[in-house]
């Protein structure tokens, strides 16, 4: 399942807010084992724990231009890291 947060007036925060509530709700649904988060952004780290702690497998697809900034929390917290340009080229 791919969800998409188009741009809106509550920006960043929005789409932020949007990918942690879905994330979550995946989070109760037995079928689905692993989940892939595109983010480089440390403040997702929370919603990492929390999925983790769910007995989810939890991937960082990193965003290529982004990669080394505040991800190095979120690298630490996953349990697979690529980056986007590796993702395709593994896809």
């Amino acid at each position: 399942m791919m969800i998409n947060c188009p741009p809106s007036h509550g920006g960043k925060n929005r789409a932020d807010m949007q990918l942690a509530i879905d994330a979550a709700a995946l989070a109760t649904n037995p079928s689905i084992d692993t989940i892939i988060v595109v983010a480089n952004d440390s403040d997702f780290s929370p919603l990492f724990a929390s999925l983790r702690a769910s007995g989810k497998r939890v991937v960082l697809c990193e965003i290529g231009s982004l990669v080394g900034q505040a991800a190095w929390l979120l690298r630490a917290m996953a349990d697979d890291c690529v980056t986007y340009n590796q993702a395709l080229v593994n896809a």
